[in-house]
C-alpha cells in the first residue's frame, strides 16, 4: 500500500494482552477440538420419568431432590442450568480438577 500511495496511515499501536488472574502468565487463545454434552438432546435410557433431557433432569433434581440452605441458593443454580447452552466437557485449564467422563 505504501509503495502504491494507497496507505492511509502508519503508526504503532500498543495492545493490552490478557493475563491469568491466578498465575499472571499471558493467555494464549487456541482453537482446539472440544467435547460438548447436548443437554437438550432427547435421552433414550428408559429413565424418562426423571425427564427427557439432561436439562430437564437437572432442573427436576434441583426442585425435588435437594433441600436448600439458604433457599436463595436454589434460584441461582436453577437459573444457571435453565439458561445454560450445551455443556463443554473438555475445557483446557492449567488449574482445577479434571472432569472424569465415562462413555458407554
Amino acid at each position: 500500500l505504501a509503495y502504491s500511495g494507497a496507505l492511509f496511515a502508519k503508526g504503532k499501536i500498543k495492545h493490552s494482552y490478557p493475563h491469568s488472574w491466578r498465575s499472571k502468565a499471558p493467555l494464549i487463545y487456541l482453537n482446539t477440538p472440544q467435547w460438548f454434552a447436548a443437554i437438550d438432546a432427547p435421552l433414550d435410557d428408559g429413565m424418562g420419568q426423571h425427564g427427557d433431557t439432561i436439562r430437564a433432569r437437572a432442573l427436576k433434581s434441583i426442585d425435588e431432590l435437594v433441600q436448600w440452605t439458604p433457599p436463595s441458593g436454589r434460584n441461582r443454580l436453577h437459573a444457571m442450568i435453565e439458561n445454560r447452552p450445551d455443556w463443554v466437557l473438555s475445557r483446557q485449564r492449567a488449574w482445577g480438577v479434571p472432569l472424569t467422563c465415562f462413555v458407554k
